[in-house]
């Protein structure tokens, strides 16, 4: 953003409506990574302890997709969901998943009842 900001000010690109558009999307994703970046700071500063709770994954995941359909039928966006296995490192656990088209998705989720964590 900053070469493009540059540029512009430089007079070797014209600042059209697409590019001023293009680079207000971008301060809109960094002023949202600050904020994130600030709540992060605070939580680390609290000292907060996590409290495991259980969860249905399938609903999450499904109200996850209903979210965003919206804005794909708009686009003309097909939504797939693909994941690989990946570890839950906290935990020490696992999730796999197994997909087919039209059929639907199953997750499988392992978590270990006690673990030592050993982020290193």
């Amino acid at each position: 953003m900053e070469s493009h900001l540059e540029a512009m000010l430089d007079g070797i690109w014209e600042a059209d409506q697409a590019r001023l558009k293009s680079c207000h999307e971008e301060v809109l994703r960094i002023n949202k990574l600050v904020g994130d970046l600030e709540k992060l700071a605070k939580y680390e500063s609290e000292n907060l302890v996590l409290e495991k709770s259980e969860f249905d994954l399938a609903a999450v995941t499904e109200s996850i997709l209903l979210n965003f359909a919206m804005e794909a039928l708009k686009k003309n966006i097909s939504l797939d969901l693909s994941v690989k296995p990946q570890n839950i490192w906290a935990d020490k656990g696992s999730i796999s998943v197994d997909s087919q088209a039209g059929i639907g998705t199953t997750f499988t989720v392992i978590l270990p009842r006690q673990a030592k964590i050993d982020f290193d």
